[in-house]
């Protein structure tokens, strides 16, 4: 949910950890950057390159 809504969606990426029920940011970047190996804005990025 946090990709797509990263991609598609020019929220904050605090404002997208709080919608994928993230209570605390740090939290939410820890967990994106082990599962995606990017960090939130790395991923946003990229994508936005292509």
């Amino acid at each position: 949910m946090a990709c797509q809504l990263l991609i598609e969606k020019d929220h904050t990426v605090s404002e997208i950890g709080y919608q994928c029920g993230f209570n605390s940011i740090s939290l939410f970047h820890r967990l994106f950057n082990r599962f995606i190996k990017l960090t939130p804005l790395e991923y946003r990025n990229s994508y936005k390159s292509i």
